[in-house]
């Protein structure tokens, strides 16, 4: 499978599974969207992705807002 038939592939089943559990438990859209936001959460800070600002914080010119 190439990279695109992945992506495809974990859409796909990430849609079979929240259909599943809507249809099985009384699980609503807030909880679904609460849990993924956690373990995409999960899935970056599994990744060790830095996250940096583009903010120079030594530049006085640089709005702080």
């Amino acid at each position: 499978m190439n990279y695109n038939e992945q992506t495809d592939a974990l859409v796909f089943e990430l849609d079979n599974l929240i259909k599943r559990f809507q249809d099985e438990f009384e699980i609503n859209t807030y909880t679904v969207a609460g849990i993924l936001e956690a373990k995409k959460m999960d899935v970056i800070l599994d990744a060790s992705v830095d996250f940096e600002s583009d903010m120079d914080a030594d530049d006085p010119g640089e709005s702080q807002a």
